[in-house]
């Protein structure tokens, strides 16, 4: 009778908690590049994001995240320009590194934000960097949006060059993103 009871108590609580592991829609989720040069703004779109996430939901609230990595391919980097692309391409020296990358290391999770420490990689430069996000639960879709500034600079990257060198990208980059995980 005991051992019922206690299964009875495992199973209640077990229902009200969803550990899940989620997938990126690609479709839904966006990331942009936004920077600068001596005659322009410019944006970049990424086209394709791979991503996994571990994470625990309870009454549609966000508790944890256990493990989330993403990756972009390079190439699927696109300005609408192709001279700009190629440019991205060699700056990011896609041939030896054809992708970007991220991996939580931990996770704070607060009312609607989330306070991360992840590992970048970029052009084969590693890096581990904290920043802020905030989160939403719907549909039974868990929404990640926030940004991050960086140089270019602090992953080895030059700051493409155009015409000659007579246009020259600023070195800060803004990385926009809105990334929606499925299960």
């Amino acid at each position: 009778m005991r051992k019922i009871a206690l299964f009875t108590v495992f199973a209640v609580i077990t229902s009200l908690t969803s550990f899940a592991q989620y997938t990126i829609s690609n479709d839904k989720s966006s990331i942009t590049i936004d920077g600068t040069s001596n005659v322009h703004d410019w944006t970049e779109n990424v086209e394709m994001i791979k991503g996994t996430l571990g994470a625990k939901i309870e009454n549609n609230k966000l508790i944890s995240i256990d493990a989330l990595t993403l990756t972009v391919p390079v190439k699927s980097i696109k300005s609408g320009k192709s001279a700009m692309d190629k440019n991205t391409y060699k700056a990011l020296n896609e041939k030896e590194y054809p992708n970007i990358s991220f991996t939580l290391e931990s996770a704070k999770v607060l009312v609607d934000v989330i306070e991360c420490i992840g590992v970048f990689k970029v052009a084969g430069t590693v890096k581990k960097m904290k920043f802020r996000t905030k989160y939403s639960v719907v549909n039974n879709e868990l929404i990640i949006k926030g940004s991050s500034s960086f140089n270019m600079t602090d992953f080895n990257v030059d700051p493409p060059t155009a015409l000659l060198g007579t246009m020259t990208t600023g070195d800060k980059v803004t990385i926009n993103f809105n990334l929606v995980f499925t299960k």
